[in-house]
């Protein structure tokens, strides 16, 4: 075991429990919410070691049943629960609200085990539910959903005792319609002859699901019972199917809450339990210098400045693991999301092919293999072409919630931010519907940048960029681009809110679609003909400010062409540009009747 692993208790735990057979779950911090699809994966101690590299305070679950060998008596203390008749067992656990008492499973034991609740009318089960087959249940040190600062922890941590015989008995205690529930489900699945066994799966998988099955006890309950089956279907066919199904119902209910979707009650933590789980949690980059893990974050860019080319770059090579522009190494590699709603899909294809291709031999590739060799295939890169995302519509949020729990990205980006968000109050509106990017970044560990146009202004600020103080607020992390003025390069500006701002970039993208050219060369500010550029443009600019100002104060109200005509230093467009800066930031008045701009008059 690592310094690594001892450092982090929840890692810790997990590997102990992976070795004394149990199958963990991770779950999403201070939740018991699984973090992924567990049931279909082979765990391994290299994969509980990268979920928990990738979420360090991931709560820890284990699954119940036959899966892990025990089976876990909850007693709630609330409702009447005591330990009596159960201290035997020498693996106990302390909840909230009461104790987890472990018991082994009986391997001879025929039949699924039911998960149960408690029942009044049975002594066994007063205040007691039963964890078994399809269950899942929390383990130490796992916060506690209800109460952050209360820690599960063990009383006994030695080995469960054989179980009492009244956990294996569900239908004696059930009501009778829950018996007969049961017993439907049970011919239902009694060794089903091929042909018509999709429609078996379907039929149960769908009243789970309108009974608001969690997805995960669904398909664990029914692979176990596929298994069963004479030639049992491969587990990844009985989890499609289910999946299927899930996706089905929920889009039957589009304003109700779906299964297993809970978000967190708003509460607060003890300072210790705060410290534990964030001290020493310092920035940990996704790409070295340019994205930090799990950000909000916003490329903005006026046209011709190469946004969309590094949205691209960006998403292939989380995708892909491969240096981001070449250069950058990429630490946190996973699926990543395309969604371009503005340009001709045609023209967003052509400019994807040529940055997959650029990457193929740092990938390992020899020349001349094409982007479609089988071994490209399974590249995690997955792109939206309905042109239908929007902030402001439920169902679509809602669908893309399932699109992430089915994928879990590491990247997605969203191109262009006017599209998705409320057009009225633009900026205001806008953050509110974008504040379900920072849920989701929370839960499913991902990065989300926003592509964004703003005017070819001369400023660098952060306000400048987007142009609203609620934005600034919001994001986390900025990518600034623009054109320098007689350049065919683009400066770039990164700003981080936990890493403050990095060093101006000069990036020179060489690109010509028709002829399959791509590739991009980067330098910093000490690179003397950018240093010079943006100088020399800065200086510009500022001559024809000062020259706006002069003008105006000797010969009045002016429009355009009489600057143009008094002979003004630098291009029109530069004019033109420095005009509009100063109109908009209230440094000078346009009259849009007469289209001439004039100085403001103060009163004495």
């Amino acid at each position: 075991m690592t310094e690594n692993d001892i450092r982090n208790p929840f890692l810790k735990a997990a590997l102990e429990y992976h070795r004394r057979g149990f199958v963990v779950i991770p779950c999403i911090p201070r939740q018991k919410r699984p973090m992924l699809a567990w049931s279909k994966v082979k765990q391994t101690e290299e994969l509980i070691r990268e979920w928990w590299k990738e979420e360090p305070r991931a709560n820890v679950a284990i699954a119940t049943g036959r899966k892990s060998g025990v089976i876990v008596v909850d007693i709630d203390r609330r409702h009447g629960g005591t330990l009596d008749g159960l201290e035997d067992t020498d693996l106990i656990a302390e909840t909230k609200d009461g104790w987890h008492c472990y018991f082994a499973v009986d391997k001879n034991h025929p039949d699924l085990i039911p998960s149960t609740a408690s029942r009044d009318s049975d002594e066994n089960r007063v205040g007691r539910d039963v964890k078994a087959d399809g269950g899942i249940v929390m383990v130490p040190p796992s916060i506690h959903p209800d109460d952050h600062t209360f820690r599960y922890k063990w009383l006994k941590s030695g080995d469960p005792a054989k179980a009492p015989q009244w956990v294996y008995s569900r239908s004696a205690n059930a009501s009778v319609g829950e018996n007969r529930d049961y017993t439907w489900i049970r011919k239902v699945l009694l060794n089903v002859p091929k042909g018509r066994r999709n429609n078996a799966i379907t039929q149960v998988a769908g009243y789970l699901a309108g009974k608001t099955v969690a997805r995960e006890v669904a398909e664990t309950v029914l692979v176990l019972a596929a298994s069963r089956w004479d030639d049992p279907p491969d587990e990844d066919e009985v989890a499609k199917t289910v999946e299927s199904v899930y996706r089905t119902e929920y889009r039957k209910v589009k304003d109700g809450p779906k299964p297993d979707t809970d978000r967190p009650k708003f509460d607060v933590i003890h300072w210790s339990a705060f410290l534990d789980q964030y001290t020493d949690a310092g920035i940990q980059w996704a790409i070295d210098g340019w994205m930090p893990e799990n950000s909000v974050a916003m490329l903005v860019a006026p046209p011709g400045s190469y946004k969309t080319w590094l949205a691209l770059e960006a998403a292939c090579a989380y995708s892909t693991g491969s240096p981001f522009l070449g250069i950058y190494p990429v630490n946190q590699r996973g699926p990543a999301i395309v969604i371009q709603q503005e340009d001709f899909l045609g023209q967003t294809a052509a400019r994807l092919s040529q940055v997959l291709e650029h990457r193929l031999p740092s990938l390992g590739f020899s020349d001349g293999v094409s982007i479609r060799d089988p071994a490209l295939m399974d590249v995690p890169l997955y792109v939206h072409t309905d042109r239908v995302f929007t902030f402001t519509d439920k169902r679509v949020l809602d669908e893309t919630y399932d699109l992430l729990c089915k994928l879990r990205p590491k990247f997605m980006f969203i191109d262009p931010l006017y599209q998705v968000v409320t057009v009225d109050e633009y900026m205001t509106k806008a953050v509110k519907d974008m504040d379900v990017l920072k849920q989701w970044r929370d839960e499913f560990g991902c990065t989300f940048m926003i592509v964004h146009h703003t005017t070819k202004t001369e400023d660098w600020g952060r306000m400048k960029a987007w142009g609203s103080q609620f934005i600034n607020a919001f994001v986390e992390s900025l990518w600034h681009t623009r054109k320098i003025e007689g350049q065919p390069w683009i400066g770039l500006r990164r700003y981080f809110k936990a890493a403050g701002e990095a060093q101006l970039l000069k990036v020179d993208f060489d690109i010509d679609t028709e002829l399959g050219i791509y590739d991009v060369d980067v330098s910093d500010l000490n690179d003397p003909d950018l240093s010079k550029a943006v100088s020399e443009n800065s200086v510009l600019n500022r001559a024809v400010r000062e020259h706006v100002f002069k003008s105006l104060a000797a010969k009045g109200p002016m429009t355009e062409k009489n600057f143009i005509d008094s002979g003004i230093c630098g291009t029109e467009k530069q004019l033109q540009r420095v005009l509009r800066t100063l109109h908009e930031t209230g440094n000078i008045l346009y009259d849009a009747q007469s289209r001439t701009y004039s100085l403001i008059e103060f009163a004495d």
